[in-house]
């Protein structure tokens, strides 16, 4: 996980937010306390008002059970982080990318690439950045998606990462690209398989909360040949172009609402 980072306070949020999807109960006075700091004092690391020492990183990384090179990548972070002189920072920025596996890149962005695909929140808070004058803030995120304010935190910190959003100078975050397009392989597969679970619980959801006024709910079940497959997706990938061409008209942008279609076969055992 710490390869990921290139600022040790994203990876303790990233920790913390790991810890709490596991045990909901878990908290940040929970994780101070197994660091061994006051909750006070890491809310303020983490929230970047105060720093880390080298030897508060060696503690950290001991109570997390890091290894060898990740105690010594996590410290590379905190003297990143403290470093003003721009070589200093290259200096740090290559023992960093020596210190990782296999020498890659400082920050690969395999794995962000998987939990941005994988967790249904990251797509909806692209969405959302073209709602009409909606400030996006892992606050403001977690009131309009359910969610915490750190997970919304952390997935706005992975957004940013993966330049699919970008802080403009008045502070502004707005989206680098309209749509984004995945490529399936079998770790993405296994990503989307994930997200589309995620996405039929929400389906499930809304079918008890939402009234037939805020969404749309149908179904056909149909005799059909497999010779009959590939008109069949046609018609639905023209479906789902008419669908955005109709978000892209809307001038005025209010919500965030989520399309799902699976056709699939019934009668996969052969009589």
């Amino acid at each position: 996980m710490i390869y990921e980072h290139k600022s040790y306070r994203s990876f303790l949020k990233e920790v913390l937010a790991e810890k709490t999807k596991k045990n909901p109960k878990y908290s940040l006075r929970a994780m101070a306390k197994h660091l061994g700091f006051a909750s006070s004092s890491l809310s303020e690391v983490m929230n970047g008002k105060s720093g880390f020492s080298l030897s508060s990183a060696r503690r950290v990384a001991a109570r997390l059970g890091l290894s060898t090179e990740e105690t010594e990548y996590l410290c590379l972070l905190v003297q990143f982080d403290s470093a003003e002189d721009p070589e200093v920072k290259n200096s740090l920025l290559s023992r960093m990318s020596s210190t990782s596996p296999k020498k890659m890149a400082i920050h690969d962005l395999s794995v962000d690439y998987f939990k941005q695909i994988s967790e249904w929140y990251h797509s909806a808070i692209l969405e959302m950045a073209d709602i009409t004058k909606f400030n996006l803030t892992p606050l403001n995120i977690s009131k309009r998606l359910g969610i915490s304010k750190l997970e919304a935190d952390v997935a706005l910190e992975r957004l940013l990462r993966l330049e699919l959003l970008e802080k403009m100078e008045d502070g502004k975050i707005v989206r680098t690209q309209e749509h984004l397009l995945v490529q399936s392989n079998s770790t993405h597969n296994q990503a989307l398989r994930t997200f589309f679970r995620q996405m039929m619980q929400k389906a499930s959801e809304a079918l008890e909360t939402q009234s037939p006024k805020e969404r749309v709910s149908g179904y056909e079940t149909l005799p059909m040949s497999m010779d009959s497959m590939p008109e069949a997706k046609q018609i639905i990938e023209k479906f789902f172009t008419e669908m955005i061409a109709l978000s892209r008209k809307n001038k005025k942008k209010t919500d965030v609402y989520h399309l799902a279609l699976h056709f699939f076969n019934l009668t996969n055992e052969k009589g």
